[in-house]
């Protein structure tokens, strides 16, 4: 799965990361951090929607 944003994208198979990328030069490397866990904690949040029923379109 991934997360593309303005600064930068990020590729993840949920174990580890894959492939990460700067937009823009100068891009903070802590950015990617950020942006794989805003990535693993909506990939919760889809998951528990699912299991519990309450995923609505």
């Amino acid at each position: 799965m991934g997360i593309i944003t303005d600064r930068g994208y990020l590729k993840h198979s949920l174990i580890h990361r894959l492939e990460f990328g700067e937009m823009h030069a100068g891009t903070d490397v802590n950015y990617f951090d950020l942006m794989e866990d805003r990535l693993l904690a909506w990939n919760d949040v889809a998951y528990e929607s699912v299991r519990n029923n309450r995923w609505s379109s």
